[in-house]
């Protein structure tokens, strides 16, 4: 019987080794055995929700005058204009707020049909050094494959510091590729200069990349991780194989021609 593979990038494997603090890796063995396995504190969620339509503190979006984002009101409307410029001037506590990521993919089902549907992140967005508070993530019921504060960005985000990150996705029973990290699921595009401290937990995974900062990244620079990851339980996927788990203190896979560097 064939088990997944963990780790299998070694660039991935040794950002991990050398940047990634208290990382705990739970492996999933056939017959549900499991072995390692750490319970991780969990943020709580109340029914708290978020406005999008909301004025930011000021600018316009601009490269020259970006929007400004105070609050966690703000934060969130960053969906509503992906290709903007941001840039964040205060901390911000997302305490009791079960985060959806800005940006994402996914496919749409329709019979056999799987269609992607991709929604990016194009713009900038600069953190200045503020921090992002209590950010908590839950699967949710759209079938979302990348996770984060970010979920597919092609854009530049830089200059974040997240702390007491809480990450849990259950694979269910699908076929899908999750991509998970802090800062942003999956990005092709720039990330710098940010630190991410907190918990991932995947379970049930029949595929999936995880890493502090990204999922699966073609740049990420001097960026650090204090992300404990936990990797609990199997799945065999719908057609009965197994796919492959990435972890990384960084970044859970590294794009082809990419760069990544302190």
């Amino acid at each position: 019987m064939k088990m997944k593979t963990i780790g299998k990038r070694a660039l991935a494997g040794l950002l991990s080794i050398l940047l990634v603090v208290g990382c705990c890796m739970t492996v999933g063995l056939p017959n549900n055995r499991v072995f390692a396995v750490e319970l991780v504190s969990e943020n709580e969620i109340s029914d708290a929700t978020l406005e999008t339509d909301v004025t930011f503190e000021g600018g316009d979006g601009t490269e020259e005058n970006p929007y400004q984002v105070a609050t966690a009101e703000q934060l969130n409307a960053v969906r509503n204009n992906l290709s903007a410029y941001y840039i964040q001037t205060a901390d911000i506590d997302l305490s009791g707020v079960e985060w959806e990521p800005i940006g994402n993919q996914r496919y749409v089902t329709e019979g056999n049909l799987h269609t992607p549907e991709d929604v990016e992140f194009s713009g900038s967005f600069d953190g200045r050094g503020h921090k992002i508070l209590n950010l908590t993530l839950r699967n949710n019921t759209d079938s979302w494959l990348n996770y984060g504060l970010f979920g597919y960005s092609k854009g530049i985000i830089q200059n974040i510091r997240i702390e007491n990150l809480d990450i849990n996705i259950n694979g269910g029973d699908s076929n899908w590729t999750h991509k998970i990290g802090g800062i942003v699921g999956y990005s092709t595009g720039n990330i710098n200069n940010c630190i991410v401290s907190g918990n991932i937990t995947i379970e049930n995974a029949f595929q999936g990349f995880i890493g502090g900062i990204a999922g699966q990244a073609t740049n990420c620079q001097n960026s650090i991780s204090y992300v404990k990851i936990c990797i609990v339980g199997e799945n065999r996927g719908s057609y009965g194989n197994y796919g492959e788990i990435a972890s990384g203190g960084i970044v859970g896979l590294s794009n082809g021609n990419g760069e990544l560097k302190s």
